[in-house]
């Protein structure tokens, strides 16, 4: 009964290790392509090559993220790239422990906060990428430093097509 429970456990595991590795061979590489696209021609639109500068914040798919840098770059615009992790903190740790008064740190005060692992010049640019696993519809939305642009995609023949026009919030 306990030699049960470790390979159980080690079953378990691995069925969540090949899970992620099915989601990330089930991009759809063309559909992200012409998103990527899509998004450099929209951004060309409001804010000028050669002249600007964007620091990238890579998050899930990392795939997309790099694509989305490598159009920019084409464009003309310089592109930084930093990858966003998530501190993990656990129960058993003092995570909730204050410091004397008077002592600086360098870990973030919030539990959880995103720490970028290299810091960039530049306006922020982060996207958030939802692609379908049942559903028909992609849709990016860009955080470019305190405005929003947004689209959603239809599947076709060549990849997605746009299903309505670029949606701007911002001040």
């Amino acid at each position: 009964m306990r030699s049960l429970i470790p390979l159980l456990l080690c079953l378990v595991l691995a069925g969540c290790a090949s899970l992620q590795e099915t989601r990330q061979q089930n991009r759809n590489s063309l559909a992200d392509d012409r998103i990527a696209q899509d998004a450099t021609n929209q951004l060309a639109q409001l804010y000028p090559p050669a002249k600007t500068q964007f620091n990238l914040g890579l998050s899930e798919p990392r795939e997309f993220g790099k694509l989305l840098a490598a159009k920019l770059r084409t464009r003309g615009y310089a592109v930084s790239e930093t990858v966003k992790t998530k501190r993990v903190l656990f129960a058993d740790t003092f995570a909730g422990f204050q410091q004397k008064p008077g002592v600086q740190s360098d870990e973030p005060q919030a539990r959880g906060m995103e720490t970028p692992t290299a810091a960039g010049q530049g306006t922020e640019l982060s996207y958030t990428l939802d692609t379908p696993e049942h559903a028909s519809l992609y849709a990016i939305t860009l955080k470019v430093g305190n405005s929003y642009l947004s689209r959603a995609y239809l599947p076709d023949a060549k990849g997605v097509a746009a299903a309505g026009a670029w949606t701007y919030r911002g001040q």
